[in-house]
């Protein structure tokens, strides 16, 4: 890509995005010189404001000293040549004289008509605050050209180097920090560019060349590697004609490289291929889409003329036209153009020119996109709309366009053969062809469509070609208007015969459903290919369901779900085998949420390949006789119930009668011993008297403890809440464990007496199972009422045991037997080492 090229023609469409983050004044002025921009470092450079010179006639503001021209021929040569560069003085209001080198250009529009001027100033005072440390004028006029950031003088003989503040400052560093010498500078030069230096150095050796100009990367302060441009000249040789000193700038370059390489990353990152020549036709700038489109690598293009890539019939005075008028335009417009390859091929493609203008006069761009697969495209779509044509016409539907006046715009050949048309009739009104009575109706849904903008299914009456009334299933839809008249098309299907075998199906389906009313039981249908059941009024009278078609998921979706499964598999079992029959037991959810019992039969009629097509069956209510049978199974349980609750008041009364019995009669005699004893005591033996006494007291308690346990009469005195209280009382009061209890029964007095029994004979043997084998330390029992439910819930902190392994002893099944009794339910929960909790629900 050639640098010069983006430096002068595209960075002068960016810098107006830039204008506050250059060094150097901007200034630009209308054609009549009055100022019109001035940016920041303009207002640095002269100490005055836009404000200052905002509308000001430039020669009013800028009193310079020419050290070259006058005023009067810089203006000549500007309007004359489209630019004018030379040095100048300005004094400042400050007394401070600022050198300046000035470039000045004319601004254009696309007319090439002059709207403006703008000048780009830089200050180069230190360049010349550096001239006495130059030997002659010539090193001046070098270093004022070069008007760069920094200045270097370097002598071949003695190796000694000198560097201006500006050229350290440049590279960040202050003036002590970076040596006068030469290793200071070679040393920061990036290795990749460190042979180009060194290459000019061997020139200079050699004589070969008298001034440098060149591009390479250097090392700033920070460690960052910054583009410059350095150029030096000779400015004294040896006696032998080698060089002996050589003086020369370095300028910061690094803004443009990068801003070079966005430009060149814009190029490359274009979808079409780009080429830049200039006015004479020269390829100067390539992307890779160019390379690929062409064939030829960018080094084989760049360098030729424009030519090279344009077919022999395209040549002559293809330049020659743009040249006279050129503005950005499409090339060729409404005519076909080719590209040339590498190979010789042409292929097709769309050109689009824009001039550049630069200081090395009109550059061209041309982005140039191949259309070879569009034309391919352009081709398909003529072949489809071919295709679309011959299908229009040849399909057994009949297809129309028709206008709003009812003149018929496209028939095809189904329509002109169902009708004995031909294609004379196109463009004719609908009445010349048709009866009046028929195109009212057809007119009128040719407006439904029209007025709605939608399409309309619809079935419309015709006459056929001998006379006969037709049926015909019509699609209309709105097209687009032509020649300000709106179109509509349509589509026709003869349905006649489809009418009179509907008509024959339904005298069909009337004498089924005839057959179906004369039964009680669901007659049903199964079309197994398209899953739909049709079934017949039976199913209505059964269910209460009003709608007679659906399809098996409608069938199983309402089969009770401890039935789904099964019936679902032993259907499909039916199907996929080679059976003819099939029946099952289930139950079928009604219209109103109930379930009735049914028997289901089904024959299944097979294909030739024995595969399921059909089934066809009944759906018989046996919900009586099943409910018959559950209620002798019931009473068969209530009688169990009763023997078993027989034996249990039998056991009741025996613990009764004998509890009654240790109290009432081995009490009294103990308690006699106790006053014998007593009497004893009162004589002498009094030791062995009152350990008599002792022995007797415990055996009372003890009988008494049995008693309780026995038959827990303080059930019937203090209540249920207060027995459990009492017992627990007792437990609690040997320290050895701590139980807690939770009571949130209501309406305890409406629980019979016999419930209430059980819940305190399971908490006493749960308590019993505790104390001799869980090691507990903490028990909760939590008794509530919960839906009609009482549940009953014992935890203990214990060792617990592992429910796999060890089987229920015989309390816990003295626990479930009472909780199955009054049918509810007992479960267990319980871990090694994470305790045990009993939970018993009895329904009330």
């Amino acid at each position: 890509m050639s640098s010069n090229l983006l430096k002068t023609g595209y960075l002068e469409k960016l810098s107006e995005l830039l204008l506050d983050n250059v060094s150097d004044a901007i200034i630009s002025t209308d054609e009549n010189f009055r100022i019109k921009t001035w940016n920041e470092a303009a207002e640095k450079i002269y100490g005055l404001s836009f404000y200052d010179v905002q509308d000001r006639i430039a020669k009013d503001v800028f009193h310079y000293e020419f050290l070259n021209d006058s005023l009067e021929l810089s203006r000549k040569k500007l309007i004359e040549n489209g630019e004018w560069k030379g040095i100048v003085i300005f004094s400042r209001s400050d007394g401070k004289k600022v050198f300046l080198n000035a470039s000045v250009s004319t601004l254009r529009n696309e007319n090439n008509e002059s709207i403006g001027y703008v000048a780009v100033n830089r200050d180069i005072t230190e360049i010349y605050q550096i001239k006495d440390l130059l030997q002659n004028e010539q090193r001046l006029n070098f270093a004022l050209q070069g008007a760069g950031d920094g200045a270097w003088e370097y002598n071949f003989q003695t190796k000694d180097v000198y560097y201006s503040p500006a050229y350290k400052k440049m590279l960040g560093f202050l003036e002590h920090e970076f040596m006068n010498d030469s290793q200071e500078w070679r040393g920061r030069i990036h290795s990749g560019d460190l042979s180009i230096v060194e290459g000019i150095e061997e020139k200079y050796n050699r004589c070969e060349i008298e001034n440098h100009s060149i591009e390479y990367r250097i090392k700033n302060k920070s460690g960052k590697y910054i583009w410059i441009l350095d150029r030096g000249m000779v400015i004294e040789k040896t006696e032998e004609g080698k060089p002996r000193k050589l003086i020369g700038t370095h300028t910061n370059i690094d803004y443009q490289k990068k801003t070079e390489e966005k430009i060149k990353g814009l190029l490359e990152s274009a979808p079409d291929a780009m080429v830049i020549a200039n006015e004479k036709g020269i390829i100067e700038i390539v992307n890779t889409q160019a390379e690929k489109l062409f064939g030829y690598t960018r080094q084989e293009m760049m360098g030729k003329p424009i030519e090279y890539l344009i077919p022999e019939r395209y040549v002559q005075n293809h330049r020659n036209i743009f040249s006279q008028d050129p503005e950005t335009r499409e090339m060729g417009k409404g005519v076909e153009l080719f590209a040339r390859q590498k190979n010789g091929e042409e292929i097709p493609v769309e050109i689009s020119l824009s001039p550049i203008y630069s200081e090395e006069g009109l550059m061209i761009s041309a982005v140039i996109r191949d259309t070879t697969e569009r034309k391919k495209t352009e081709q398909r779509l003529a072949k489809a709309q071919q295709l679309l044509q011959s299908f229009m016409m040849n399909t057994p539907t009949m297809n129309w366009i028709i206008d709003e006046k009812n003149c018929f715009r496209f028939l095809n050949n189904s329509y002109m053969k169902a009708f004995n048309l031909n294609p004379q009739h196109i463009g004719k009104s609908l009445y010349e062809i048709f009866p009046a009575n028929i195109c009212e109706a057809f007119i009128q849904n040719n407006w439904r469509v029209w007025n709605s903008g939608s399409a309309l299914e619809t079935v419309e009456e015709g006459v056929g070609p001998d006379g006969e009334k037709q049926i015909y299933q019509i699609f209309k839809f709105p097209l687009e208007s032509e020649d300000g008249l709106r179109l509509l098309g349509g589509i026709a299907l003869d349905i006649t015969s489809n009418i009179i075998n509907q008509q024959q199906l339904r005298l069909s389906n009337e004498r089924y459903d005839y057959v179906s009313k004369a039964t009680s039981d669901a007659i049903w249908d199964w079309d197994i290919q398209t899953d739909t059941i049709y079934r017949g009024e039976g199913f209505k009278s059964l269910f209460g369901y009003t709608e007679m078609s659906s399809t098996k998921q409608f069938k199983l979706d309402h089969i009770h779900p401890n039935d789904r499964e099964r019936i679902y598999s032993e259907l499909k079992k039916a199907l996929d085998g080679n059976i003819e029959r099939w029946q099952d037991e289930y139950l079928f959810k009604c219209a109103d949420g109930t379930y009735k019992t049914i028997l289901d039969k089904g024959f299944i009629i097979r294909n030739e390949n024995r595969q399921a097509i059909r089934m066809i069956g009944a759906m018989q209510d046996i919900t009586e006789p099943r409910q018959l049978q559950d209620q002798l199974v019931k009473e068969e349980e209530r009688k169990k119930k009763e023997v078993l609750q027989a034996i249990i008041h039998a056991q009741e009364k025996e613990r009764h009668e004998i509890s009654h019995e240790l109290h009432d009669n081995v009490s009294q005699i103990l308690t006699t011993c106790k006053l014998l004893l007593e009497a004893a005591i009162q004589r002498d033996d009094k030791n062995y008297l009152q350990q008599t006494k002792e022995n007797l007291q415990k055996a009372i308690d003890e009988m008494r403890n049995i008693s309780h346990r026995l038959n827990p009469a303080t059930l019937k005195y203090i209540g249920l809440e207060g027995s459990i209280t009492d017992l627990l009382n007792k437990i609690n009061n040997t320290g050895s464990i701590k139980i807690s209890f939770l009571f949130s029964l209501k309406d305890i007095h409406k629980i019979n007496d016999d419930i209430q029994l059980a819940l305190f004979r399971i908490i006493q043997e749960q308590l019993n199972n505790i104390l001799r084998h869980a090691d507990a330390k903490k028990v909760v029992i939590d008794l509530s009422g919960e839906k009609e439910k009482i549940k009953l819930t014992i935890t203990d902190d214990g060792k617990g045991y592992d429910l796999q392994a060890k089987k229920h002893g015989l309390g816990l099944r003295n626990i479930f037997n009472r909780a199955e009794f009054h049918k509810g339910t007992a479960q267990i929960f319980t871990e090694p080492g994470k305790g045990f909790k009993l939970q018993v629900q009895i329904p009330v």
